[in-house]
């Protein structure tokens, strides 16, 4: 076949007869009068040697042959399409790729079970290189492209390379084992203060938000234990009287699964934001708009 003899509408065309089943509303699907829309079905059956579409009691039903071509014809028409337009359509199902996803250790808890899940059933294709920002912040990697997205916290005076938008806001919560004395009652300010401590200290952050702000009363909590793993404070809580600060999702994730309780706090320490953010070279990437989508859908739930 001489493809410079093959009139290419004819796929588009073919493309709408297959989705609509109907000359007409096909036709309308594309801008082509019924009479055009017949015209461009004989063409079809002569080119490719089969009725394409026939009439039944049910309408028209496609034969076995256009049932064959229906995916090569729509694959083919996406192809053109990115020719064109620029744009590269991303079909989950069917790539191969890796995300590096640099994130909060606190926020990974919660965030990245859920999106390998998330993954297996609609892109079991893609695999996951997750990195901690504990060490080197998310700008940073973001900026040397040593990662594709940062899950976390980042500043708003971030250079106009990242781009980001809000995931989710959260308070911070008290954690304590069941029966602590400070939890017996309503938890106030001053039992808050009378228990030690375990003090969550980030690698690049000598201070908490939770101390951040007692400092602005003129108050301060009695530290036991610093940890920069947020994830070994539960091991400490049962058969002490320590009392942990954790953002809500992480606590009540991990309360779910052991002998612990949470409260919110005697105060208002106001609410932390976590962020996605990107490179902006990848601000056009099909694959990554899909997975940065996925990301806001699991920071909404």
């Amino acid at each position: 076949m001489n493809l410079a003899s093959v009139d290419l509408n004819l796929l588009v065309a073919f493309d709408a007869l297959m989705e609509h089943r109907h000359v007409t509303r096909a036709g309308d699907a594309i801008g082509l009068s019924q009479p055009a829309m017949s015209n461009a079905l004989s063409r079809l059956r002569n080119l490719f040697d089969d009725h394409l579409l026939v009439r039944t009691g049910r309408g028209m039903e496609p034969t076995p042959r256009a049932v064959e071509l229906y995916e090569p014809a729509r694959l083919a028409l996406l192809q053109i399409d990115e020719l064109v337009s620029g744009r590269v359509h991303f079909l989950p199902t069917e790539v191969e790729r890796t995300f590096r996803v640099a994130i909060a250790e606190d926020t990974s808890i919660s965030i990245v079970p859920k999106l390998y899940r998330e993954l297996s059933i609609q892109a079991p294709g893609i695999k996951l290189d997750i990195q901690s920002t504990d060490n080197i912040p998310g700008v940073e990697l973001l900026t040397s492209g040593d990662c594709d997205i940062a899950i976390g916290r980042i500043p708003p005076n971030a250079p106009t390379h990242i781009h980001s938008e809000p995931l989710f806001d959260q308070n911070f919560v008290c954690m304590a084992r069941k029966g602590h004395p400070a939890f017996r009652s309503k938890l106030t300010l001053k039992r808050y203060l009378e228990f030690p401590h375990i003090h969550v200290k980030p690698t690049r952050r000598p201070t908490s938000f939770i101390d951040e702000y007692l400092s602005t009363q003129g108050l301060k909590r009695n530290i036991a234990v610093s940890v920069s793993l947020s994830q070994v404070v539960p091991s400490l809580l049962p058969g002490s009287n320590l009392i942990a600060d954790l953002p809500e999702r992480m606590a009540r994730d991990v309360a779910a699964n052991l002998d612990v309780v949470v409260r919110d706090l005697p105060f208002e320490a106001g609410s932390i934001t976590t962020v996605v953010g990107w490179h902006h070279r990848n601000e056009q990437d099909a694959g990554h708009r899909w997975f940065r989508d996925l990301v806001r859908e699991l920071g909404k739930e």
